[in-house]
């Protein structure tokens, strides 16, 4: 009886603790994720998903990681975060690379003594997850013709290893022809033939060395059938060749090595330099050696004489004549003028001008000097004659008749004439403030044809066209005043008014102005502007 008891106690603890287990497994499950804290995958593994981070299935989680951006390739760590009841929790994952790596090899076929082969030649693909270094278990024996066996050893960053043996095939073939920069020589297949006998052929088309440059070329190669490397070197172990020449200068005089050389030979880009500088200031003859050197490092060495000779001669200025020239005029000093020196170098001509006065008649002296890189010192003198402008009846009428042309318009009364005058000489003549006032009829002209000059000029300018026309004029000239000035009284058959072409700052009207109108211009402008001797001159009318 106390065993049934007892049975049935057992049943009932063990119930209760399975009911109890139960029920702690489902609340854990329902209130904590069950998220891993570290998961390791090998790398490349494709398949990785939520089930993998997880120890149960659980619906409340989500992946905030998009694992599909992950790359499973490569072995490292990565953070995937993922979401439980809006919390966000993360397990690192490891992703490990533990296989050695897979490889692909192939037979290389070389020519013998080929030393440029490499380990990475022999491999067609590599499969691993991490960095894998290639290199030779033994170096093979690039001396040995026919086949061998070769060990590649393949490491990967995770010191995964893999040995594998492939195959490498050596024919007698030379490694490197030589041939000279420049040479005409055709090269053929079976220059690249040592004492075996092969069917050999060129892949690309026969090799023209003619026109390359020095370098190293790979040349194809088929050989009994087999693509083979071998190479064609262009050299330039030929020094230069050259003419040279003896050479005078005078002493100080400096020239390049390339002054003693006239014609160079070589294949390749040279240089010109002194081997001993000379002495350019040592009066005599010395030799001069210079070498050549080309792009190659090839050196020849040639010898020249140079004579230092002192210069004694000095400099010879050509050209320099006496000028005469009128007042205003102006005079090119250097036209016409040479200087050269018998040590051909380049001179500057001095220009002395200095005492020379266009504005003034008179005789002026004008020196020309020149010196040479010796001391030898050249010197020309001219004399540059200044004269008035000489202009006759006829000069002045001409000139004044093509101005008339080309401002008169027929049925002008002599108004409209005279201030067609007036607008011509203002309009048409820049004031200078100077002018030659020895003579109205000269300046005149010279005003009509330069265009330029003072109120001189402007009164002359206007008293020939008013006269021509035949509009009575009077010649006018201030009284007192610092500086003087001129102009025109006219008379159209209204009376007498005062007429002034000249250009003034304030751009006022002065044609046909009354003695009233000048008065008044005066006291603005002051300084006895147009006050003169009214005694000496008719009255204009009141208006």
């Amino acid at each position: 009886m106390n065993k049934i008891k007892y049975k049935k106690r057992i049943i009932i603890i063990a119930i209760t603790f399975i009911i109890l287990t139960t029920f702690i497994l489902a609340m854990i499950y329902l209130h904590t994720p069950g998220i891993r804290r570290k998961v390791i995958i090998e790398a490349g593994y494709s398949n990785l998903s939520l089930e993998d981070l997880l120890y149960w299935n659980n619906s409340k989680c989500h992946l905030s990681t998009d694992i599909n951006q992950l790359n499973l390739d490569k072995a490292g760590e990565e953070i995937i975060y993922i979401d439980f009841k809006n919390n966000i929790y993360e397990t690192k994952l490891i992703i490990e690379d533990t296989l050695a790596p897979k490889v692909k090899t192939k037979t290389v076929d070389i020519v013998i003594n080929d030393m440029n082969i490499k380990a990475e030649d022999f491999i067609i693909k590599i499969l691993d997850s991490s960095d894998v270094t290639v290199s030779f278990k033994e170096l093979p024996n690039f001396n040995q013709v026919g086949e061998q066996d070769v060990s590649i050893i393949l490491e990967d960053s995770f010191n995964n290893i893999t040995e594998v043996i492939s195959k490498l095939n050596i024919f007698d073939i030379k490694n490197n022809i030589i041939v000279e920069l420049g040479s005409k020589y055709e090269i053929l297949e079976n220059d690249f033939l040592n004492d075996i006998s092969y069917d050999i052929k060129f892949i690309e088309p026969t090799f023209n060395s003619l026109g390359k440059p020095v370098g190293i070329y790979d040349i194809g190669l088929l050989v009994d059938g087999n693509k083979l490397i071998s190479n064609i070197e262009i050299i330039d172990s030929q020094p230069p060749k050259a003419k040279t020449k003896d050479i005078e200068v005078f002493k100080g005089t400096i020239v390049g090595p390339e002054e003693f050389v006239y014609e160079v030979k070589d294949m390749s880009t040279f240089t010109i330099e002194y081997k001993n500088q000379p002495d350019f200031d040592y009066i005599g003859e010395q030799s001069v050696l210079i070498n050549i050197t080309d792009s190659e490092g090839n050196c020849s060495e040639f010898e020249s004489k140079l004579l230092v000779k002192e210069d004694i001669e000095p400099p010879v200025i050509s050209g320099v004549t006496n000028k005469t020239v009128y007042i205003g005029k102006t005079v090119s000093y250097r036209n016409g003028i040479s200087v050269k020196d018998n040590s051909k170098e380049e001179l500057e001509l001095i220009i002395d001008s200095s005492n020379v006065n266009l504005k003034k008649e008179g005789k002026y002296e004008v020196i020309y000097k020149a010196e040479d890189s010796s001391g030898n010192i050249a010197e020309e003198k001219a004399i540059i004659t200044v004269i008035g402008l000489v202009v006759t009846e006829e000069d002045l009428e001409k000139m004044v008749e093509d101005i008339l042309d080309k401002i008169m318009v027929e049925g002008m009364d002599k108004k409209e004439q005279a201030y067609a005058i007036y607008k011509w000489s203002k309009n048409n003549i820049a004031y200078t403030g100077s002018s030659d006032k020895a003579d109205w009829k000269n300046e005149a002209y010279r005003g009509m044809k330069n265009r330029k000059g003072d109120c001189f000029t402007y009164f002359s300018v206007s008293k020939a066209l008013l006269t021509q026309v035949g509009i009575e004029n009077i010649d006018v000239q201030r009284l007192g005043g610092k500086t003087k000035h001129y102009w025109n009284l006219i008379n159209c058959g209204e009376g007498w008014y005062h007429f002034d072409s000249t250009r003034n700052k304030d751009h006022r009207e002065t044609f046909m102005l009354t003695d009233k109108d000048l008065e008044e211009y005066t006291k603005s402008r002051g300084r006895d502007y147009y006050n003169f001797d009214m005694s000496l001159y008719p009255r204009t009318p009141l208006e």
